[in-house]
């Protein structure tokens, strides 16, 4: 738990890089999920050409900049429902009404 804690960032802003290009390939290539198995050649010589100009490192970067913006809040959230709801059960479990 201890060493985790420490890799969860840049796992996250990978993850986040990672979903960007995503979004660039399907969303301006058109390209599917299934791609990568039913066309590998076409699917890796686009991406190669395609990435050499300007256009899709702005949209990778809006993806990426956008995807980092919704996150965070749904993290925030996520995290404080964690929280009340243990805070919650051990109410209860103080109180009496659950028996572990």
């Amino acid at each position: 738990k201890r060493g985790a804690g420490n890799w969860v960032t840049g796992v996250e802003i990978s993850l986040h890089a990672l979903s960007a290009i995503g979004v660039y390939l399907g969303r301006f290539l058109r390209f599917n999920s299934w791609d990568i198995v039913t066309n590998p050649e076409d699917l890796f010589f686009s991406v190669v050409d395609d990435l050499t100009g300007h256009r899709p490192i702005l949209a990778m970067i809006f993806s990426f900049i956008l995807l980092c913006f919704l996150y965070l809040p749904a993290k925030e959230m996520t995290l404080a429902l964690a929280a009340y709801r243990k805070v919650r059960r051990i109410q209860r479990i103080l109180d009496g009404t659950v028996l572990e």
